[in-house]
């Protein structure tokens, strides 16, 4: 049955090309979502989700939510509101970074003082994004953060700095 073995080989041909193919995709980078309101929730999971370099792997409504999704799915990426019932998130970001040292947070928030900013910069976390960004400068931060770099803005327009050579590589 010649006709059946060359169905079987393009068949096999044609998986394995296929499986060569999904080898060859790089992963989406992971990223969970922490805010009490779930306008912003869905608005950031459909600007995220616009790139296909990016998943959004979960969503949180509070700090406590934060800590078990993070350690539960281990996103590449947590984007964390500040005000939040349960827990803050700046005491989530405390608690995940004792339980995950080099996860890399980005504090989304409408908080804008020095103060906060040195806080944030003092526990761990790799960016602050405004609330009142734009989304490309939003998108621009989170790509900043997610290739190493830090992000505390001073002004609206600060350049990214490269993370320091202390820190580790994230858990994957």
């Amino acid at each position: 049955m010649p006709g059946l073995v060359g169905l079987w080989t393009t068949a096999l041909g044609e998986a394995q090309s296929y499986i060569e193919g999904r080898k060859a995709q790089p992963l989406a980078k992971q990223i969970l979502i922490v805010d009490d309101h779930v306008v912003v929730r869905q608005g950031l999971k459909t600007l995220f989700g616009a790139r296909s370099d990016w998943k959004v792997c979960g969503e949180a409504a509070n700090g406590r939510e934060a800590v078990e999704k993070t350690c539960q799915l281990e996103p590449d990426v947590v984007i964390l509101d500040v005000s939040m019932p349960e827990m803050d998130g700046m005491e989530a970001a405390r608690r995940i970074l004792q339980l995950r040292p080099n996860q890399k947070i980005v504090i989304h928030t409408m908080h804008d003082s020095k103060t906060f900013t040195c806080e944030a910069e003092k526990i761990g976390v790799r960016g602050i994004v405004r609330k009142s960004d734009g989304s490309q400068d939003v998108v621009q931060i989170v790509t900043e953060v997610l290739n190493g770099s830090r992000f505390f803005p001073s002004e609206a327009k600060q350049k990214a700095t490269p993370a320091s050579p202390n820190d580790r590589a994230v858990h994957n």
